[in-house]
């Protein structure tokens, strides 16, 4: 997959326009994404999509797979996010008391709630990223760094450094 986005940032429509604005506007975007409503979340999912795959080119198919292979890490967390343990709170009833458990399991409108404003967030921010990984190769991504004055340390790390291994007691 990895290859097949290089070949797609190289070959994309909005290939001639400078890296710079590309990752400045995909930081904008990702900052905005991270404080807005879920609502407005969802509208900027829809809205960089739309950059990636109608400006871009990119192809639907290479795009939604990516992305949904990104939200499977969300739907593994999602029982973690809605499924408490005990008796709920006063006023807080569950919403789908799960039976035949010995233990008192519960899903409340919190629970719920929580989990789909995530989802609207998980989205627009992946959106954004997504934008810039598809439209920015990879090399032209490291001289926007080296243009921020990112550390040389880390856009390229020394060959001869070897990690500090512990022994084993």
């Amino acid at each position: 997959m990895i290859r097949r986005i290089d070949v797609l940032s190289y070959n994309n429509a909005l290939r001639q326009l400078s890296p710079m604005w590309k990752s400045s506007f995909a930081a904008l975007m990702f900052l905005l994404s991270y404080t807005v409503h879920p609502v407005l979340q969802a509208a900027i999912t829809l809205w960089m999509m739309s950059w990636c795959v109608v400006q871009a080119r990119i192809p639907f198919r290479a795009y939604g797979m990516l992305f949904g292979t990104a939200l499977l890490f969300y739907a593994l967390s999602v029982p973690a996010l809605l499924v408490e343990f005990g008796h709920p709170a006063a006023g807080e009833a569950g919403i789908f008391p799960l039976p035949g458990l010995n233990l008192p399991v519960y899903v409340t409108a919190a629970g719920l709630q929580r989990a789909g404003e995530l989802l609207a967030r998980i989205s627009a921010c992946m959106s954004c990223f997504f934008f810039l990984m598809f439209t920015t190769p990879f090399s032209e991504l490291l001289q926007v760094l080296r243009r921020l004055r990112m550390p040389q340390i880390v856009l390229e790390p020394d060959a001869d450094y070897v990690p500090l291994l512990i022994p084993a007691e």
